[in-house]
């Protein structure tokens, strides 16, 4: 097992926290009604990027 350093600690601690707080503000848009079906936002970036069926071109 390797050892844990303090600044390692401390960035696993940092990334959890946004994460968890992205996390948070999904579930509070998706309880007012804030998400959009991912399809359609797909959808919406594959037509900005001028890509069929969604795909960036091959």
């Amino acid at each position: 097992m390797s050892e844990i350093r303090p600044t390692d600690a401390t960035a696993i601690h940092t990334t959890e926290a946004w994460q968890v707080q992205r996390i948070e503000d999904g579930l509070a848009a998706a309880r007012e009604g804030r998400v959009r079906p991912a399809d359609v936002v797909f959808a919406e970036i594959a037509a900005k990027h001028g890509w069929a069926c969604g795909l960036p071109p091959a």
